[in-house]
Formats: C-alpha cells, sequence, structure tokens
C-alpha cells in the first residue's frame, strides 16, 4: 500500500484550518482511500493550544516550526518530521493554509500517480486551465520571479513558485535546503533537478484563490530582497 503525507505550513491560521482541515480529509478518502495518509500542520514555534486541538479533534499532526517563524523553517521543519516520524511516506504533499490551495487538486494528483508515473506534480497557474485571483501587483511580481528563475535556471516548467505539489518523498530526503522564506520553493525545484538528471515534472491547471481568512504574513520589500539574495545562492549552487 502506498503512504502520503500532507505538510500544511500554518502560522496564526485556525479559522482558515477550521475550514481546510475537513476539505482535504474528504478529498482524501475521495481519491486516496487505498492509501495511508498523514496530515501534518506546522505552526509557528511557540504552541497554540487552539490550533493543536483543531489538529487534535481530526486525527491529524501538530507540530511546531524550528528555529524560527520563517516560511523556509516550516517547510524544513515538516520534511524533517516526516523523515524521522513516518520514513515511508513514498509521495508527499506540500500546500499552504490560507484556502488559497483547492484540496480538489488532489484528484488530478492522484490521476498523474496512476498514469503518468511523475516524480513531481505541480499545482500551476501558468498552464491552460490555470488561473489566479491575487490582485495585479502580485500577479505582476508572480509572473517576474517565474520568469526570473525559468531563465537564470533553466527551469523546464511554467510556474516555478507555487508551493502546491506532489513529490516522491525519496526525492526530497538527501536535499540540503537553506532558504529562509518563500524562495524555498524555487529552491526545492532547483536542487532536485539538479541532482536528479532525468526527474519528470508535470504540470496540472490549478486556479490560485484570494486568502479566505486573516491577513498575509508577507512582507514584498523583504520578499523581493530575499529573492534577490537567494537567486545569487543558488546560482553558485547550480554551478
Amino acid at each position: 500500500m502506498n503512504n502520503l503525507t500532507i505538510i500544511v505550513p500554518a502560522f496564526k491560521e485556525l479559522d482558515n484550518l477550521k475550514v481546510l482541515i475537513p476539505k482535504i480529509y474528504k478529498n482524501l478518502l475521495n481519491h486516496f482511500k487505498n492509501f495511508n495518509n498523514n496530515l501534518i500542520i506546522v505552526d509557528g514555534i511557540a504552541p497554540d493550544f487552539s490550533t493543536s486541538r483543531i489538529c487534535n479533534e481530526f486525527g491529524s499532526t501538530y507540530i511546531n516550526r524550528v528555529p524560527d517563524d520563517t516560511f523556509g523553517d516550516a517547510i524544513r521543519s515538516g520534511i524533517d518530521y516526516v523523515k524521522q516520524n513516518f520514513s515511508e511516506t513514498d509521495w508527499l504533499i506540500i500546500m499552504d493554509a490560507d484556502g488559497s490551495h483547492n484540496p480538489d487538486s488532489f484528484k488530478d494528483f492522484r490521476d498523474q500517480i496512476d498514469t503518468n508515473e511523475p516524480d513531481i506534480v505541480i499545482a500551476s497557474r501558468y498552464v491552460i486551465g490555470g488561473g489566479t485571483k491575487n490582485n495585479a501587483v502580485l500577479i505582476l511580481l508572480s509572473k517576474l520571479v517565474n520568469i526570473l528563475y525559468r531563465i537564470l535556471f533553466d527551469l523546464p516548467v511554467k510556474d516555478v513558485s507555487n508551493n502546491y505539489r506532489l513529490y516522491k518523498f525519496d526525492l526530497l530526503k538527501d536535499i540540503d535546503l537553506v532558504e529562509k522564506n518563500f524562495d524555498i520553493v524555487e529552491e526545492i525545484l532547483i536542487k532536485i533537478i539538479k541532482k536528479n538528471k532525468n526527474v519528470k515534472i508535470t504540470e496540472i491547471p490549478s486556479t490560485f484563490e484570494k486568502r479566505k481568512y486573516g491577513k498575509s504574513k508577507r512582507n514584498l520589500f523583504i520578499y523581493a530582497i530575499t529573492y534577490l539574495y537567494s537567486i545569487i545562492r543558488l546560482k553558485k549552487f547550480n554551478k
């Protein structure tokens, strides 16, 4: 039997998780019922009783990221936890907690597993049928980031910056991830491709929804600066 684990970075996202977690389990039941499934919610470094209680009610795993409250720390903490506690995982989904990633895409992930033998499946905004409901400024920034990374790192995908992906977990076990913010999403892709020349990447159409509750933690100035430094570090790695 295959094993699927889902990692959801979630910092002060209680209201969104109340909606998202039931949707995740509904789609797991519909599309992965013959898999062993694990859901991991990665909160901030400080424990939040209300969030952990919701996780316990649904039978999902609640952990806190270390050593800091960055998005990169959440991703690393989640992957490390899977290595230590769910090492039998075959497939890993990473998705956001704010409602922008619709669990209904699980159907398309499963279809790809069954028919296409992928290594990575990206829920893409920039293939035919995909889209985004972000405002014009965020769309422009997203497209600029995608163009830069595709050109500078010769990435064979249209959406390099969407965190919503399905991975063969073996691909993530031996890569050293260092980026602190949202640039870890591109870092994962670049380092997997560098280490695995024949990796098979598929993109499925997906719509990036607006945040359901709360405010974004993304600071656009910091976002831009960290991406510039990330590109410099990753270019050195890529050589």
